[in-house]
């Protein structure tokens, strides 16, 4: 812990750790991936670049080609923006790579239309609005009292966004960004009753993983694929309570015709130095019926 004086560290690490750790409590310095940042323009340059190859090698994957200047543009930009971000969290949201993730895609897929669900503090709020500025934003989170900032143009609902009537809201060119600890299969389900087809979600966890989430939005987007999950098979794990979970796999199966692109966003860890991201861009297969 640098940065501490070494005798308050000597009484942490031999009086208060050995204390509170019997509780299951740790001390730890907490600081915000944003105040981390490379000052050498040089290395600077070099993260920019391996994210922008890798980001633009997804994005070609998944039916979205750009040309090579825009991409890196987009990539560019958010390093420009993220020190003057004004939501700092330790924990929970999300952190650089999910951001550059979301603002790249947001950024280039030139949304008319942003539904976020999950708001949090307002980090990712503030990540869409400086990615497409003139974009009409609706979020939504059933608890605003940790909104830390609100951004100009962007209507804040206090509730779940099934409550919400999307039929006079355009869905071209439309953009979810779903961060909730809801069902992700329910999200889908709702997003094409609703028209929306550009879906991103956060916290997409393999079935085998379920346990390292404290909430997982059980079903997941991997789980709809899983093809080693057996109808009505009971699925339990333990996080700071008990959960478990019953497979419908006819739904699931019902519900993967649907979908055309599910894959996770490549991971950063190793071209940015940020802690790697768990987002999962998803493309529906929507009714030109239902699109607006």
């Amino acid at each position: 812990m640098t940065g501490i004086p070494l005798a308050p560290r000597k009484i942490k690490r031999r009086t208060l750790d050995p204390m509170l750790s019997r509780f299951g409590i740790e001390i730890r310095r907490c600081s915000s991936e944003l105040n981390h940042f490379m000052i050498s323009e040089k290395m600077r340059k070099k993260a920019i670049d391996l994210a922008t190859t890798a980001i633009g090698v997804f994005l070609d994957r998944a039916g979205h080609s750009v040309a090579a200047n825009e991409l890196e543009a987009a990539v560019g930009g958010f390093y420009a923006l993220a020190p003057s971000c004004p939501v700092r969290q330790t924990s929970g949201g999300c952190g650089f790579n999910a951001s550059l993730e979301l603002f790249v895609t947001a950024r280039l897929l030139k949304p008319s239309v942003i539904v976020e669900s999950g708001v949090y503090r307002g980090l990712t709020t503030w990540v869409l609005r400086q990615a497409a500025p003139d974009a009409k934003i609706i979020s939504f989170d059933i608890d605003l009292s940790r909104l830390q900032r609100t951004e100009v143009g962007v209507e804040y609902i206090e509730a779940d966004l099934s409550t919400y009537d999307f039929r006079l809201v355009s869905k071209k060119n439309a953009l979810c960004f779903f961060d909730d600890h809801v069902s992700q299969a329910l999200r889908i389900e709702q997003a094409l009753s609703w028209g929306f087809g550009n879906l991103i979600f956060d916290d997409n966890y393999p079935t085998h993983c379920l346990h390292g989430d404290v909430l997982a939005p059980c079903p997941t987007i991997d789980m709809v694929f899983d093809d080693d999950l057996a109808e009505d098979e009971l699925i339990e794990w333990q996080t700071n309570a008990r959960f478990q979970y019953r497979a419908g796999k006819a739904g699931l199966l019902a519900l993967r015709d649907r979908i055309s692109f599910a894959e996770r966003f490549p991971d950063l860890a190793t071209a940015t130095g940020y802690l790697a991201a768990n987002l999962t861009y998803t493309r529906l297969r929507v009714p030109v019926s239902s699109k607006m």
